[in-house]
């Protein structure tokens, strides 16, 4: 189960990947050995192995994230009423240097937020954690 849930997430995320160039080549190069290992997790039934392969995942996961965790900025608009949500958002993005993202806390979905985004020339993820959960990452497109 844990190796289809990875190989899902995975497959989303590329068939999702609007970059170009030489960024666009390095993310897929460093995803490559993640699916391999995630299909490998999918037929292993011996519980040692599945862990060793879980533990690479993890590992290589964990460095990308060691890579970039300075490049992320943080906002939590999920206490603000209306529309100061997206204002902060808007003023976190004004002030965003161009190769970092904005990681937002939010209770829903901004989609009034989303053509703005757009406009901007921003580009974003959402994941819906659960009812009135929301994470968006954005990030110059």
């Amino acid at each position: 189960l844990l190796g289809s849930d990875l190989s899902s997430d995975v497959n989303t995320m590329i068939q999702q990947c609007k970059m170009k160039g030489e960024a666009h080549e390095a993310l897929h190069k460093w995803l490559s050995p993640i699916l391999s290992q995630s299909n490998q997790l999918k037929s292993v039934a011996d519980t040692a192995a599945a862990r060793k392969i879980f533990d690479n995942v993890a590992r290589r996961i964990n460095a990308y994230v060691q890579k970039f965790s300075n490049k992320i900025q943080t906002v939590d608009v999920r206490k603000l009423a209306m529309p100061r949500p997206m204002l902060a958002i808007l003023e976190g993005l004004d002030n965003l240097p161009s190769d970092t993202a904005l990681f937002v806390y939010h209770k829903r979905i901004p989609v009034f937020l989303l053509p703005e985004l757009k406009e901007r020339k921003f580009d974003y993820r959402i994941k819906e954690i659960s009812d009135g959960q929301v994470h968006l990452l954005i990030f110059k497109s």
